[in-house]
């Protein structure tokens, strides 16, 4: 059976996890995840794509852009069968990306209701200047 991936190619995926990577070969790098999506892969090939891959959040975003992109009614490539390790890396991985977008939502939450919360107090004594008035100026106002 010919391989796909050669060590050369691994090498490339290994300097792309690390950000060695210029233009030129990051196009490389999304060649061979197209290839992972279009199931021109073995299944032990794509295995070791995302083992290389590990929690590389560029290469993740790469292949959901690819998975996106993909015309509709094209079959998909079917889902290889990763060992434990690998499957709880990309599910640590997804996790993760869940933790900081609910954190992200929650740090917008606190500061907009934060942001009202100033807004209101500097805003009340220009609105509610009556209340203010010391009671003398208030006797003298009534006569």
């Amino acid at each position: 059976m010919t391989r796909l991936i050669d060590s050369t190619q691994e090498t490339l995926l290994r300097r792309f996890v690390e950000g060695n990577v210029n233009d030129l070969e990051k196009e490389q790098v999304r060649a061979i995840l197209k290839k992972v999506v279009d199931g021109s892969l073995s299944e032990q090939e794509s295995e070791t794509v995302l083992d290389i891959l590990g929690d590389n959040e560029d290469g993740f975003e790469i292949l959901e852009s690819i998975w996106l992109n993909q015309p509709l009614g094209q079959a998909l490539a079917s889902t290889p069968i990763l060992d434990d390790d690998a499957s709880e890396r990309i599910r640590g991985g997804v996790v993760k990306r869940i933790r900081i977008s609910n954190t992200m939502g929650a740090a917008v939450r606190l500061g907009t209701t934060g942001f009202g919360s100033v807004a209101s107090s500097l805003l009340k004594p220009l609105i509610r200047k009556n209340k203010w008035e010391s009671r003398r100026q208030r006797r003298r106002r009534r006569r």
